[in-house]
């Protein structure tokens, strides 16, 4: 009886809650060119894509490259796939498919030729010869043949701890790439860790011939082409570091890896990255360092910067304070970039969480770039440190500026500002943005030069209104919302907005260009105007819900909803204590979450049914119909559960 019960479950979710799903959304991916052929069983380069609503199990699911699918799968998540070419890709988008639909972002893709190596520091041959089934056993060996004038490479590294130098004569640096170990246009070379494993490149102040290691990546002048992704790295100073900005420099793809560095004074990045670059999906913690040393660092000091994107990357326990200034978490500048004529152009920052909240630092500060920079700064997330006495949270120092549609929560402190302009701004605009401020901040905004910001259809929130709670000159402040902003549960870090936000609809249209989607990749806007924030409200994350659907630990066997609801039956039977919902949750708890089909239907329920239980709540009649069908799916739960349950 129980796996008809799981089966009727199954499908009544499915008929219920399908429509009301969202689509699959590819965000980026690793690679964007690779070969078909060659690598493990002939079927070319592994590939990982990034987004939302893949599904926590594949099923029937599938991706595509140019309309060819993809050969096997070893990683599969709701929010990363992992797949292989295959024969069949060509060159074309990478699209994903599930039973809710197909995405449409444009992740171009090219097929080419190319070489396809592997490293296993386990291998049991030395050097071994590169393949899958005679793995090297160094990263010297990769490096050395990239050395001979290989372009269009991939190595993949397998599980492991990599603490040695694999460059000759590259001193602290575990891997020192030059000029001859560089990619091409089309042809980037690229580091990857192997699909499901750990590769840790751990250059940790251990010594190695007599020299501590400190650095995992170091690069020579040039334009690298390099990818660099999936990798685990810890640096006692630096993680990625171009060793000479002054020089063309860029064309560097970081996706994907979890970095930790800075333990001492760099007046450097974990991340540095130079022209027409990406910052990708990474997540960055660490530090003890001092002010100017810095999680992503964008530099240039002798020609022009343009078209570098950092996004999707997570920011935090970054413990940079030194003297009492804090670190900046990303920094654009250079020391020589103002005197030079250096402009950073069209530098795109978006969909970042900056998180603050266990160390004093400051967010985002654009400051030595030259005087007709464009920097873009919109849909990010930053979440401060109650009370602190630290430097304001975005610093706006140079060119043209425009942050759009932000959420800042419990920023600022006694001396302290969410948002500070510099006297030597040529231009600067603030729309959509929230501001919430801790009780101690000492304003909203400072401007310390003369320059009128653009400062329409914000909210501002927690020290009373902006007309009084601003230095300088603060702009018209124009269709302001000053009121809470009612997020889902600041506490718990969920600042999507409430049904009844007062952001809903606020916002202005003049972002369009380009502020597309939001943090959530939902397209804006999702009502009659743009919603204030980072955040676009929809039913599908409906506010009432949403706090309780999102993850918990908390299960229980006897009454109530263990720790999550039933948000079918609460709407239909208009209480979480009715015994049909207690009969219901605790079947789910008992007899699905103890196996992976199981487990698998209630994520599949958890992410589709809280849209459908809010629509159940405005129509009575469909109501009405629910309740039938839904009696023998609770009639067969009440028995499975027993006196146990609720009869």
């Amino acid at each position: 009886m129980k796996k008809i019960l799981i089966l009727t479950v199954l499908l009544l979710v499915s008929r219920l809650s399908l429509a009301y799903a969202g689509q699959p959304a590819i965000f980026y991916s690793d690679l964007t060119s690779g070969p078909k052929t060659g690598g493990k069983d002939n079927k070319g380069v592994f590939v990982t894509i990034w987004g939302k609503n893949f599904g926590s199990f594949q099923g029937s699911s599938y991706v595509t490259i140019g309309g060819g699918q993809a050969d096997n799968y070893p990683e599969w998540t709701d929010t990363k796939v992992c797949f292989q070419l295959g024969a069949n890709a060509i060159t074309g988008n990478i699209t994903i498919t599930t039973s809710l639909g197909t995405s449409t972002e444009a992740i171009l893709f090219t097929v080419r030729s190319g070489n396809i190596y592997f490293v296993d520091p386990n291998s049991p041959n030395n050097p071994g010869s590169g393949t899958y089934a005679d793995p090297w056993r160094s990263p010297e060996s990769y490096i050395t043949a990239l050395a001979t004038g290989i372009d269009g490479a991939t190595c993949y590294f397998r599980e492991g701890t990599y603490e040695g130098r694999y460059t000759a004569g590259s001193g602290s640096t575990q891997c020192y790439l030059e000029s001859r170990h560089f990619g091409s246009a089309g042809n980037y070379n690229a580091f990857v860790g192997y699909p499901g494993e750990t590769a840790y490149f751990y250059a940790h102040n251990n010594v190695v011939d007599g020299t501590a290691m400190t650095h995992n990546f170091v690069f020579g002048d040039g334009n690298m082409y390099l990818v660099i992704s999936k990798l685990s790295l810890y640096s006692y100073q630096t993680n990625i570091y171009p060793g000479n900005f002054s020089a063309a420099c860029g064309y560097l793809r970081v996706v994907g890896n979890d970095l930790e560095g800075i333990k001492v004074f760099c007046n450097a990045g974990m991340v540095m990255v130079g022209n027409e670059s990406q910052v990708l999906g990474n997540e960055f913690q660490g530090g003890c360092g001092y002010k100017t040393d810095h999680a992503i660092y964008v530099t240039h000091q002798t020609t022009d910067l343009s078209n570098t994107e950092v996004a999707w990357n997570y920011i935090h326990d970054f413990d940079n304070v030194t003297g009492g200034e804090p670190g900046i978490m990303m920094q654009c500048h250079n020391d020589y970039a103002v005197a030079n004529g250096v402009d950073f152009i069209n530098i795109k920052v978006h969909d970042n969480i900056f998180d603050m909240s266990s160390y004093p630092a400051r967010a985002f500060a654009v400051s030595g770039v030259g005087a007709n920079s464009t920097i873009y700064f919109y849909n990010n997330l930053i979440i401060g440190r109650s009370g602190d006495t630290v430097w304001s949270c975005v610093l706006f120092g140079r060119g043209h500026c425009y942050a759009y549609n932000n959420t800042l929560y419990n920023v600022g402190g006694s001396i302290t500002y969410p948002f500070y302009i510099s006297a030597d701004i040529g231009s600067v605009e603030f729309k959509n943005n929230i501001v919430y401020a801790h009780s101690s901040c000492a304003g909203y905004m400072y401007n310390a030069g003369s320059a009128t910001p653009t400062n329409t259809n914000n909210c501002w929130y927690g020290i009373g209104a902006f007309s009084t709670h601003h230095v300088g000159n603060g702009g018209t402040n124009a269709n302001a919302v000053e009121a809470d902003p009612l997020f889902v549960n600041a506490a718990g870090k969920d600042f999507h907005l409430q049904a009844n936000s007062p952001c809903k609809d606020k916002g202005t249209l003049d972002v369009s260009s380009i502020v597309t989607r939001d943090f959530d990749n939902l397209l804006r806007p999702q009502g009659d105007g743009y919603d204030i924030g980072a955040y676009e409200y929809s039913s599908y994350y409906n506010p009432s819900l949403a706090q309780t659907a999102d993850k918990s630990n908390s299960e229980s066997d006897g009454g109530g909803d263990g720790g999550r609801g039933c948000f079918i039956a609460t709407a239909v039977y208009e209480t979480p204590s009715a015994k049909e919902v207690i009969s219901l949750c605790q079947f789910r708890d008992r007899y699905l979450m103890t196996n992976n089909m199981g487990c698998a239907l209630v994520d599949f329920y958890y992410k589709t049914s809280p849209a459908f239980a809010e629509y159940l709540k405005k129509y009575l009649w469909i109501k009405n119909i629910v309740r039938v069908l839904l009696k023998p799916v609770v009639w067969m739960a009440k028995r499975a559960v027993g006196s146990r349950g609720v009869i």
